[in-house]
């Protein structure tokens, strides 16, 4: 399990280390170019 934590002023925290954003934190995991947001599950599917 991987915990991220975003803070009010959207500073975004991982294992002790500040990310400016979600994808710096997905490639920190898995060592490949991510888009964070997708990564984490956090799109929106389009309706048709």
């Amino acid at each position: 399990m991987h915990v991220v934590m975003i803070d009010e002023d959207r500073s975004i925290h991982y294992e002790g280390r500040s990310y400016h954003s979600l994808s710096g934190v997905a490639r920190t995991i898995t060592g490949m170019c991510w888009s964070g947001p997708a990564f984490f599950g956090l799109t929106r599917k389009v309706a048709a």
